[in-house]
């Protein structure tokens, strides 16, 4: 959850991770859920997602990887 809202602060404020060319630009600002609007918005404790469902794995190492997660509709 930390990583995410990371993430969405970073799109919604510095965007170092697209300059860095991590993500294409493309991807993220062509996304429909994209919101200009919210550039430069300041959200309380900077949590853009409250609630998420994340599916984690192990892996055949005992590692855990994240399978997917859930930010807009998380179920269960």
């Amino acid at each position: 959850m930390r990583a995410l809202n990371l993430f969405v602060h970073d799109v919604y404020h510095a965007r170092q991770i697209l300059r860095d060319h991590v993500v294409p630009h493309e991807l993220v600002l062509g996304a429909a859920s994209y919101r200009r609007e919210c550039v430069g918005l300041r959200v309380p404790r900077d949590i853009y997602i409250h609630i998420s469902g994340i599916d984690l794995i192990r892996d055949v190492d005992g590692r855990f990887l994240v399978l997917e997660d859930n930010g807009r509709t998380p179920s269960g």
